[in-house]
């Protein structure tokens, strides 16, 4: 497999993760149950020049996700939400996995147990188990 194609590769599975995260829980990144959404859920889009653009379910922008210490332009989420899609970013690029250790990730990814995004124990399970199960974050050590 090429280069590119290892890109849209991990872009699909990206893209899966955001469905998952849109399905369950507090269903972040869904706009279906919002009767002024655009799209009934967020998407990353990869470009011909390889550049990953997030595509907002509410208002349907194409936001570019490779300014790093701006505000991202339409943004309709908080900084967490916005440090998750350029995790996803550089995973799609460069295939950095995800990790649980770094207290900046949303509340699946979080080593102390908290859950910043209010999405409980079982969607949180959800989520994770799918992060892992797509190869978009390392499986978790479980402490004995």
């Amino acid at each position: 497999m090429n280069e590119i194609q290892s890109k849209r590769e991990r872009l699909r599975r990206c893209n899966e993760l955001i469905l998952t995260i849109a399905s369950v829980g507090r269903k972040c990144f869904s706009g279906v149950d919002y009767s002024r959404s655009v799209l009934p859920v967020a998407f990353l889009e990869l470009d011909h020049r390889g550049r990953v653009y997030f595509h907002d379910e509410y208002t349907g922008l194409r936001i570019y996700t490779h300014w790093e210490h701006r505000e991202w332009r339409g943004w309709n989420h908080g900084g967490s939400m916005q440090n998750l899609i350029a995790r996803l970013r550089d995973y799609t690029l460069h295939g950095r996995q995800l990790t649980s250790v770094n207290p900046t990730y949303p509340a699946w990814f979080n080593s102390d147990g908290g859950d910043m995004w209010g999405y409980g124990p079982e969607a949180t399970a959800i989520v994770n188990n799918a992060a892992v199960e797509l190869g978009v974050m390392k499986s978790r050590e479980v402490a004995p």
